[in-house]
């Protein structure tokens, strides 16, 4: 019996609720004892300065899509998210039970949410916001202010953040000290010339790529797994004590050395486009993505790394390279080396390979049956066989010495350049999908038998 009459109660609660809610004239998911007739108010006001900034916001208070009301009727999640219609300076004041916030991808100049100290989450991406103050939110858990025109952040005040991205503005500065609580923290594409992250030892995420860091001090990161730091004024870098490291990006610097040897939980390194004349990868067992091109190497030794599956090594000075023991390999650029001699025959998923720019005189490509791209160009080949790639898209072997460009049931192909050659005759008749103004050569020399001229 009590039961029943517990759901009775429930269910009498229930349709005065209703009832209220046909009173509110918006539709609105309405609360008991009106307690949300403020939020209503405060919604009203912003649908009126919307207008008359020639911008708006959704205007039906009940759709659950834009809207959320907890079970007293209180607002406590917007999203506006990429509705490209807000415009101008936008005040939330009068929205005090608001915790959710997401207003990315509009035409904000201004954002006042000083008064909602419930907030936990504030999402204003993609705006045109010259200036953000947080110091009254408290609360704040995640912070996404990216790409706006921000000059300035103060976080201090926001010691329960947990997640801040900033990236994409133009921050001189930035003080991180009081966020202790700091697990991902993205600040790309500013100007920082400094940046001290010592006091945040949860810190997992670090991206602060695209800025003017001549250092980066990461000893007290132990948690640390992926570390973003490329296009900085980099000099050197030392992730000895991050042995959680899966992801290390540190490219466009100008390290001269990088020591990864204990880094053995490592999945992904890219470090081309700095001064490196050794890269030591003999403990990295797990890698996967390694891009350590536009270097001096001299040499590079993956035959450990049996994990890879793209291997970028293009022009980092390498007279040999030998991936046979690489059998997962997806993706090869090894372009504008010295090499003189490349077998991928044990690569046999190899999807995309670029050995353009070398010294090859003999490419054997029958094994690898999975190879959408090839680009060969500019090496000393005098025949290539590629009837065999039946899934073959796009062949660039222009700039070579062929004699013989032997072609087979390539009904993928879409794109063929095989001019600056020494070729009299090409045979494209099983390429169903080639068309004559896709391929490129010496058309002037070269006899071109196709389905069409058959």
């Amino acid at each position: 019996m009590k039961i029943i009459g517990k759901r009775l109660g429930i269910l009498i609660v229930m349709l005065l609720f209703l009832g209220m809610l046909a009173g509110c004239g918006k539709g609105n998911a309405g609360s008991a004892e009106g307690t949300h007739e403020s939020d209503i108010e405060a919604l009203e006001r912003i649908l009126e300065e919307q207008a008359a900034r020639g911008g708006a916001i959704p205007s039906d208070w009940n759709d659950a899509e834009h809207y959320t009301w907890d079970e007293n009727g209180r607002l406590t999640e917007i999203n506006w998210g990429y509705e490209r219609t807000l415009k101008g300076k936008l005040s939330l004041k009068g929205l005090t039970a608001l915790t959710y916030l997401n207003c990315e991808g509009n035409e904000l100049t201004g954002l006042d949410i000083s008064k909602n100290t419930e907030l936990t989450m504030v999402c204003c991406s993609s705006n045109e916001l010259s200036s953000l103050d947080v110091s009254r939110n408290l609360a704040l858990t995640h912070l996404l202010c990216d790409y706006n025109a921000l000059t300035r952040l103060d976080v201090s005040k926001n010691e329960a953040l947990i997640r801040l991205d900033c990236s994409g503005n133009e921050l001189t500065a930035l003080n991180v000290d009081q966020n202790l609580e700091l697990v991902i923290f993205w600040c790309s594409g500013n100007k920082l010339t400094s940046l001290d992250v010592s006091k945040n030892l949860k810190l997992q995420d670090l991206s602060c790529n695209f800025n003017e860091l001549s250092s980066i001090d990461v000893s007290m990161n132990t948690e640390l797994t992926s570390l973003y730091c490329y296009e900085n004024k980099l000099t050197e870098l030392d992730v000895s004590k991050n042995l959680a490291l899966e992801s290390l990006y540190c490219s466009g610097n100008a390290l001269t050395s990088l020591d990864v040897s204990v880094n053995i939980a490592l999945v992904g390194l890219d470090c081309k486009e700095n001064n490196l004349t050794n890269l030591d990868l003999s403990q990295n067992t797990a890698l996967r993505i390694l891009d350590c091109g536009d270097n001096e190497l001299g040499s590079l030794d993956v035959g450990g790394n049996t994990a890879l599956t793209h291997l970028l090594c293009g022009r980092a000075g390498l007279t040999a390279l030998d991936v046979s023991n690489n059998t997962e390999l997806i993706t090869l650029d090894c372009a504008e080396n010295t090499l003189t001699v490349l077998d991928v025959s044990s690569n046999t998923v190899l999807s995309n390979l670029n050995c353009s720019g070398n010294k090859l005189t003999r490419l054997d490509v029958g094994k690898n049956k999975e190879l959408t791209e090839l680009c060969c160009y500019g090496n000393m080949l005098t025949s290539l066989d590629v009837s065999a790639n039946t899934a073959l898209r796009d062949l660039n072997c222009n700039t070579n010495k062929l004699t013989n460009l032997i072609m087979g049931e390539n009904t993928e192909l879409t794109s063929l350049s095989c001019s600056h050659n020494e070729l009299t005759g090409l045979d494209v008749s099983g390429c169903t999908e080639l068309n004559m103004v896709d391929i490129i050569c010496d058309k002037e020399k070269v006899t071109i038998t196709s389905i069409s001229s058959q």
